[in-house]
């Protein structure tokens, strides 16, 4: 508390004072929110020689009176608070552990601002959204412990993202979402960006212009990424992605990342994807690599959506893109009008185990581990496919993948030494010696070895 009321002059503490006994209310606690009061005065909000504020309504609120949201980050939050355009929300202690300054909404523009370094005294803070913010707190920010997600959203043009603060290592940080905004050149942003979050898992673009995301595929596919190791997702969302840059962002950029998971590109202007598939196909002096860890491609609000189903060309390409990244079971496409079964299967046996049979790896699975292999392809099986927003993911268990793996996979296509002989060779073909001669079988009175 002494070193929130040092940044008070001596001459207003009191009155400092006074306005937070009478303003903050017991479910909030007593210190976070001096640092509330505090910051809205340092943003400008009230002035502490305006003798008519004695008091400032918190505004509280029941989080679950407000929003209706499954994500983690929220799952904490208890009450929300109202203050000007300043929304914190607290957590069953009282303790801030939310903040977001500004509103989504035109008609609720405020001036930039600089974000105050007291935020540092909020130290159970995770979550930081900020819109038309003009600065950051290079200090400050590092020191908070567990800030995990910060979200940068601009409706204009902003210094802060052409002067970023290339000194600050937010070390903690694991989300990291931008809306808007220009990466003007030596785009300062994008260098702090691949440079100072080494534990960054998710990473989020909204509405840029294609300048920019040319920029932002650029820095992923040429700078030495510091979180190469941890990113798991990757959002470029309405940001006029096309064919080229899809292409660049897919065989250029992403297979650096080797623990990525999930592309979401939704909204974009992906019209075809043949010239991806034609690029894959003709690599053969050098086989192209791919991001093979990559599970789910969420392509929803492009036009090459509404052609898997009705144009040959690009249902061959897509499912040539699923054979070679062939861990991807998941497209999140609207409307029953664009489910394809050919592409649906290709994502179930992708989810199954695709890469254990087409692979490419000359070592077989031993065969104690098969079992666990076919029951987790089954038990699991609810969650591929061709998804199509109907509300909920589909729970019925689909035995297509299980099929798959039993017809062609090393359990028992391949085994022939193991189970005592076999009437398929490695192609599960019919076995040529045995056509021509039925004796050339092994005895089949004799005791097998079975999975």
């Amino acid at each position: 508390m002494k070193c929130i009321l040092e940044e008070i002059p001596e001459e207003h503490r009191g009155r400092f004072t006074t306005i937070c006994v009478n303003s903050i209310p017991d479910e909030v606690s007593f210190v976070d929110g001096m640092v509330l009061i505090l910051m809205l005065i340092q943003m400008g909000r009230f002035r502490l020689d305006d003798s008519t504020i004695d008091r400032i309504d918190f505004n509280l609120e029941k989080v679950e009176d407000v929003y209706d949201s499954d994500d983690d980050y929220e799952s904490n939050w208890k009450y929300e608070i109202d203050l000007y355009d300043v929304h914190p929300k607290i957590d069953e202690d009282g303790r801030i552990i939310a903040f977001s300054i500004g509103r989504y909404f035109e008609q609720h523009r405020q001036i930039p601002y600089d974000l105050p370094s007291c935020i540092v005294h909020l130290d159970r803070l995770e979550y930081l959204f900020v819109i038309d913010c003009r600065s950051l707190p290079a200090e400050a920010l590092p020191k908070l412990p567990n800030l995990r997600t910060l979200e940068l959203y601009f409706r204009d043009p902003s210094d802060l993202l052409n002067n970023f603060p290339l000194q600050m290592e937010l070390n903690q940080l694991k989300t990291l979402e931008i809306c808007g905004g220009k990466f003007q050149p030596p785009a300062h942003f994008l260098e702090w960006m691949t440079t100072n979050l080494p534990n960054l898992e998710n990473l989020g673009f909204w509405h840029t212009e294609k300048k920019e995301t040319e920029r932002i595929i650029k820095a992923l596919s040429t700078h030495d990424v510091c979180f190469a190791q941890t990113f798991k997702r990757l959002d470029i969302r309405a940001c006029n992605l096309d064919d080229k840059l899809f292409e660049s962002l897919l065989l250029d950029a992403l297979p650096k990342f080797q623990s990525l998971s999930t592309l979401n590109v939704v909204s974009n202007k992906i019209e075809s994807l043949q010239n991806i598939a034609k690029r894959i196909e003709n690599d053969n002096k050098k086989p192209c690599v791919v991001a093979k860890s990559l599970r789910h491609i969420y392509l929803t609000g492009n036009f090459v959506e509404n052609k898997l189903k009705n144009n040959p060309k690009e249902k061959h390409a897509m499912l040539s893109l699923l054979k070679v990244f062939n861990a991807v079971c998941t497209l999140k496409i609207y409307g029953e009008e664009h489910f394809d079964s050919d592409v649906d299967y290709a994502l179930r046996i992708n989810d199954a185990g695709r890469s254990l049979v087409e692979g490419g790896n000359d070592e077989l699975l031993p065969l104690s581990v098969w079992p666990t292999v076919l029951e987790r392809a089954y038990a699991e099986s609810h969650r591929a496919g061709l998804y199509l927003f109907r509300g909920i993911d589909s729970q019925e268990k689909n035995p297509t993948g299980l099929y798959y793996l039993l017809r062609n996979g090393q359990a028992l296509v391949s085994r022939s030494n193991l189970l005592g002989g076999s009437r398929y060779n490695d192609d599960g073909q019919d076995d040529e010696n045995e056509k021509k001669d039925p004796k050339s079988r092994p005895n089949n009175n004799k005791r097998k070895r079975t999975a």
